[in-house]
């Protein structure tokens, strides 16, 4: 059944049709109806499945290692008996979600070795998955939404993580699954599921370490989490001031597109930039009204010398829908040390 979902869906994003309502309805006459209507830029995607019950309380009558809790609060909780304290499993528009994890044993005796080809910033790096899933899907079927968090050194040697899925954390590597599920999504009822799962990168197989229910409950449409969607690529494109005062390269590789982003970027604004590289983690969708793809795009970063001064330029990039043509806009111009001009790269 899955597999007919799977071509119906790919005819519907490569075609570029403009009637989706007739792509759901496809999909709701094979029993299925799109859990949240979004796709996720380059992760992989697969319609949801049939409209399930609203799970209550904790998943149960699933596979999970012992000893591990996956908790969902709306409130950003200090401990596991906080995080319970302000448990839910069901969200309105705009809502914060926190996932807090606990293991049996420390994080790093559960992550898999990740490798993002074509940069260093992400060899051999240390990661747990993150699915979203309807809440009744099978775990051998492709997930609606997969990222991958990196848990940071500390969190490495702990036992126990948060990570926060909305309003988005900055990291290294973003976290911002829900609001691209969600976010991106339609009005309704959408009863899912987080897993936190580890790989065997030798087999390929799957260990669901926890799970845990979230159903949106976003009837009244998602403009709240469409908002905090943008704030969040904003925030990513002109970095985190807690961290750094420009934005680090980005999980996105395309060598390609990063060659023609600078070459338009000088083009627009008549400035030679002395490093160029992107900071986006992904190519976003850009759809119209009627569903059809305009545009993908993502953030970059461009660092030069004027006179003693040395600047940084924040640039959107556009990867357009036929030609494939790409061109940059130059969004914000800042001053910044020459020291962090020099570190960069």
């Amino acid at each position: 059944m899955h597999l007919v979902k799977w071509a119906v869906t790919l005819l519907f994003v490569a075609s570029g049709i403009s009637t989706p309502v007739l792509a759901a309805c496809l999909l709701d006459k094979l029993g299925g109806a799109l859990r949240s209507g979004a796709e996720s830029a380059t992760q992989r995607t697969a319609p949801s499945g049939a409209e399930a019950s609203e799970a209550t309380g904790a998943t149960t009558g699933k596979s999970q290692i012992a000893g591990a809790e996956l908790v969902i609060s709306n409130v950003k909780p200090s401990s596991l008996a906080d995080a319970w304290a302000h448990r839910v499993t069901r969200v309105k528009d705009g809502e914060p979600v926190y996932l807090y994890l606990k293991l049996p044993k420390p994080v790093e005796q559960y992550v898999f070795t990740w490798n993002l080809t074509g940069t260093s910033q992400f060899a051999n790096r240390k990661a747990l998955g993150i699915q979203i899933v309807p809440i009744d899907q099978p775990d051998d079927v492709p997930a609606t939404l997969e990222e991958n968090f990196l848990p940071t050194d500390a969190e490495l040697k702990a036992t126990e993580i948060l990570i926060e899925m909305a309003p988005g954390e900055l990291r290294p590597l973003s976290v911002d699954g829900w609001l691209r599920l969600v976010g991106g999504g339609r009005a309704g009822t959408w009863p899912n599921e987080f897993r936190i799962y580890s790989r065997d990168m030798n087999n390929l197989t799957t260990t669901i370490l926890a799970r845990a229910p979230l159903t949106a409950s976003v009837e009244g449409g998602v403009a709240k989490y469409k908002a905090q969607l943008d704030a969040f690529k904003a925030r990513q494109a002109a970095g985190d001031p807690s961290f750094n005062t420009i934005p680090s390269r980005g999980a996105l590789v395309d060598v390609a597109a990063e060659k023609k982003a600078a070459e338009s970027a000088t083009k627009v604004s008549g400035q030679k930039y002395d490093k160029f590289f992107l900071t986006g983690d992904v190519w976003w969708e850009n759809r119209n009204a009627l569903g059809q793809l305009e545009k993908h795009n993502t953030s970059a970063l461009g660092l030069y010398k004027a006179g003693a001064k040395c600047m940084a330029a924040i640039v959107n990039v556009n990867r357009w829908a036929g030609n494939q043509n790409i061109t940059s806009e130059i969004t914000k111009t800042f001053e910044i040390s020459c020291d962090k001009l020099a570190a960069a790269r």
